[in-house]
């Protein structure tokens, strides 16, 4: 099995290691770090799935979201409040190339 991207469960450290790559290949590796972070949650204490509220549980909605947004343009309204800040750097440098839904206007005038 792959490690992890960001064995510490750090969303902001995932997505700076996936810049420059285009939109579905960062889909991929999302999808492929969360499978990495449950399978190696399971190997390690036999429960499937992670206590709420856990750093881990956290880390994989994150990554869920990003999978989201990649997919359908748009931050899920459910993120936590600081996901748009995480993913800023990560969505300026895709929209230097990609139109990726409404992110662009999303982004441009907005700088929370």
């Amino acid at each position: 099995m792959n490690s992890l991207i960001s064995p510490d469960y750090n969303f902001e450290v995932f997505c700076y290691q996936v810049i420059g790559k285009d939109p579905g290949r960062i889909i991929e590796e999302a999808s492929a770090e969360i499978t990495r972070a449950k399978r190696l949650h399971k190997m390690n204490t036999r429960d499937s799935s992670f206590r709420k509220g856990s750093k881990g549980k956290s880390y994989c909605e994150k990554l869920q979201h990003l999978v989201y947004t990649m997919m359908n343009g748009s931050i899920p309204t459910n993120t936590p409040p600081e996901f748009k800040s995480e993913i800023r750097p990560l969505v300026k440098r895709v929209l230097e190339q990609w139109d990726v839904g409404q992110l662009r206007a999303e982004f441009e005038n907005n700088d929370d």
